[in-house]
């Protein structure tokens, strides 16, 4: 594109295209041109903007956490609750305003700290051990890149920091264990009986007015989420990498550039006569170094010669012997005379800041070039590596100027590409999709304006696996209320099950308030409500004998007072549930071992460290302006 405005821009045409590309330069700057359209914010916290980008990650991260926690049992109606998408976004706030503080203290994690914990990620592993690929494949799919992961990496070990900090100095008095372990070692007796909403479900009588009343009241319990097709260009490495040939002639050519790769080190077995200057004026030392030269070369001993008058005392007791001397191993003047001499020479008088020095080479080892047909495979191995590298640079840039030439198709990029446009099937913004789909940078790009709206090719794509994506919009079904014959089945279905739980909860208030009223008593009430009493039962806190709800309520009870305590709860299924209390006993601290009392220390200090992080991040807060944004969820 620039290629073409410079050859067909002349004379005045160009002036005028140059003065009208400076004035939004001038008005608004360079930055605008690279950045693009600015981001979403969805919240303000001390003048840094949460942008919706960052809130997303935040919230696909979460939901992975739960997918994985929950498995097959995933609560796929959490994604359309609010509260939820709201208590993602608090704890971003409560994240960025956390690092604002550790900031602003100066607080810092060391590299090796970093690097430590990194390591020890078990994700990072494989084969037993860390794994740099598997690391840099996970941080660049999760993050973008390594640096990215890294720097987020950097920003949870300071929170860490922090946390523990404040958490860690929560004391535990003796008082609060015993209240502690009193309460959640705490026993209930009771039994209960259940009014079930299923057994009403016959008696609902629901009408067409009803069905669409339901309809129209619950609008959000049947509408779908907006959901997309793309169809994208997909530039792989392993099949730019199966279209390079290689050429003998190059890897002979690499070889011959590179022969020194190829080349054992060299060591040299060498001696010295060493003539300091500490005691001499450098005259004096050089005439001395000559002299001995002049000596050793009519044929006098090497090794009496420096016995006698080296000033090395360590190598002069072994005649001058240095043993094997590897480059690098000696000061630089030493070692540029050692290396150039032959096998069995003598140097003359070399100057290092030590004084002079006479050396001989006495054996030469290493040096030896390995031969062409040894290293081919290697030099292969680079060759490929090298022009994969170079034409998937070249494919790239040309993927990114082409389809930002052609903004309306990715047609023109894969004819000159030769790459095949694909399609991928439905997705939503929340993830669990097939293909390329399951990427969030993938999802993330194909939900930004410029795609979803103004239907233009995304910017380039990388996955962590090396894959270069450009994706746009094939297809996208906004956010809608499915029409009411497309559920009219759904509709009926659910206003029977809320009427039915409607009615199960009056029959069983109405037993509940004759059985306080003393009307009737429990065996008549499980007569009346058509039931068995479930019962008696003796449970702790946390049991899971009797459905949540019932525990729950059963714990919340005021302990018998002459009699029982009556309570009622409701269970997920809309069942109501009549309960009777009749004794609490808590539990005795010396009951338990040590080991037992140093855990519910431990789990208590826990809990009130958490309290008190929670408290000095209200704290933050409060000295912080925060805006939230939560219509832009």
């Amino acid at each position: 594109m620039l290629l073409s405005i410079r050859d067909r821009a002349r004379g005045w045409v160009a002036w005028l295209i140059v003065g009208l590309i400076s004035v939004p330069f001038a008005l608004w700057g360079l930055h605008s041109y690279f950045t693009g359209p600015d981001e979403q914010v969805v919240a303000e916290v001390g003048g840094e903007e949460i942008t919706e980008a960052r809130y997303r990650q935040a919230y696909q991260m979460r939901v992975q956490e739960l997918r994985e926690a929950w498995g097959d049992q995933f609560p796929s109606e959490l994604l359309d609750d609010q509260r939820f998408h709201e208590s993602v976004l608090e704890s971003v706030v409560a994240q960025t305003l956390l690092r604002q503080f550790i900031e602003d203290q100066g607080f810092a994690v060391a590299d090796s700290h970093l690097a430590q914990n990194i390591r020890s990620i078990q994700a990072f592993h494989d084969n037993g051990g860390f794994s740099e690929q598997r690391y840099q494949q996970l941080a660049r799919m999760q993050y973008g890149s390594v640096s990215a992961f890294e720097n987020e990496m950097r920003g949870s070990l300071l929170n860490e920091q922090l946390s523990s900090g404040i958490g860690d100095t929560a004391l535990v008095s003796e008082r609060e264990l015993v209240l502690l372990i009193g309460l959640r070692h705490q026993v209930r007796e009771f039994e209960y009986l259940r009014v079930a909403a299923e057994s009403f479900t016959d008696q609902v009588d629901v009408d067409e007015s009803a069905l669409e009343a339901f309809y129209r009241n619950n609008q959000d319990r049947f509408r779908t989420r907006a959901r997309l097709r793309l169809a994208y260009l997909e530039l792989d490495p392993e099949k730019v990498a199966a279209t390079i040939s290689v050429d003998e002639d190059d890897l002979r050519r690499m070889y011959d550039a590179e022969r020194h790769r190829f080349t054992t080190a060299e060591d040299r077995r060498a001696r010295h006569i060493l003539i300091s200057l500490d005691n001499r004026e450098e005259a004096q030392a050089r005439s001395l170094a000559e002299a001995l030269h002049a000596r050793l070369q009519d044929g006098e001993e090497f090794a009496e010669l420096a016995a006698e008058y080296s000033d090395d005392t360590m190598s002069s007791q072994e005649g001058g012997d240095l043993g094997w001397i590897s480059r690098d191993d000696m000061v630089r003047a030493f070692e540029e005379a050692l290396f150039a001499l032959d096998e069995g020479a003598l140097s003359g008088p070399v100057r290092s800041r030590f004084g002079f020095h006479l050396i001989r080479l006495d054996e030469v080892r290493g040096g030896e070039v390995t031969p062409f047909e040894e290293v081919r495979e290697q030099l292969e191995e680079t060759y490929r590596r090298d022009r994969i590298q170079q034409d998937f640079f070249e494919m790239s840039e040309a993927l990114a100027d082409l389809t930002f030439d052609h903004s309306g198709s990715l047609e023109p990029a894969a004819d000159y590409l030769d790459l095949e446009v694909r399609e991928t099937d439905w997705f939503t913004r929340d993830g669990g999709a097939e293909g390329i789909a399951r990427h969030s940078r993938v999802v993330e790009e194909a939900f930004m304006p410029e795609v979803l709206e103004e239907g233009l090719n995304s910017a380039p794509v990388e996955l962590a696996d090396g894959r270069l994506l450009v994706v746009r919009r094939l297809e996208h079904e906004p956010a809608r209320v499915r029409d009411f014959e497309d559920v009219r089945e759904t509709v009926e279905r659910e206003l029977r099950a809320e009427q039915a739980r409607k009615m199960a909860r009056e029959k069983g208030e109405s037993l509940l308030a004759q059985l306080r009223e003393g009307e009737l008593d429990w065996a008549a009430v499980a007569d009346a409500a058509g039931v068995a009493v479930t019962g008696p039962l003796s449970i702790q806190r946390g049991s899971g004998e009797v459905p949540a709800a019932v525990g729950q309520a059963t714990f919340r009870l005021p302990h018998p007072d002459n009699g029982a305590s009556l309570g009622e709860a409701e269970t997920d299924e809309g069942d109501f549930v009549l309960i009777r209390l009749s004794s609490v006993r808590d539990a005795d601290l010396a009951e338990l071992s040590e080991q037992e009392r140093r855990d519910q220390r431990q789990r208590l200090s826990l809990l009130r460290g958490n309290m008190e992080l929670d408290a000095f991040i209200d704290a933050l807060r409060e000295q912080t302006r925060v805006r939230l944004y939560t219509e832009r969820l």
